[in-house]
């Protein structure tokens, strides 16, 4: 093995052990905020309701959605037109928010970001919503 692919793989491996993203890594033009620790996404979310309103590119798309995270590791989401689905959902050993809608194969995770009263989704080099928690199941 190179000492390349070595220090590669310690570079990964520290990230692991160190139980965060930080949001200028996932996004440094996007992130204001700091990127949540794995515990702090645990606890923000199960239990909870996310009350998300979606982006592309940084910008708003008008599309919203409630999500309630429950412990056993699903989720129910019910979008703004008042349809319904659920999933999994996890926190991946980064901190990233992870879930795979219902009958899916493909697993999305989100670096989550504390900006003022509000939270950011970041994946693929970019914000994916802008969300807050309401206490416990506010979608029934």
């Amino acid at each position: 093995m190179s000492k390349f692919v070595f220090s590669l793989l310690l570079m990964a491996l520290l990230g692991l052990v160190s139980g965060g993203v930080a949001a200028q890594d996932a996004d440094p033009e996007e992130a204001t905020g700091e990127s949540l620790s794995a515990p702090e996404v645990e606890t923000l979310f199960t239990g909870n309701t996310e009350l998300a309103v979606v982006m592309k590119q940084g910008a708003e798309t008008g599309r919203r959605y409630k999500a309630f995270y429950l412990s056993n590791g699903k989720y129910l989401m019910e979008e703004s037109g008042g349809f319904r689905h659920g999933g999994a959902w996890f926190v991946d050993p980064l901190g990233r928010h992870c879930f795979r809608p219902g009958g899916k194969d493909k697993t999305k995770c989100d670096v989550i970001v504390r900006e003022g009263d509000h939270y950011i989704r970041l994946r693929d080099g970019g914000r994916r919503g802008r969300f807050s928690i309401e206490k416990g199941n506010t979608i029934d």
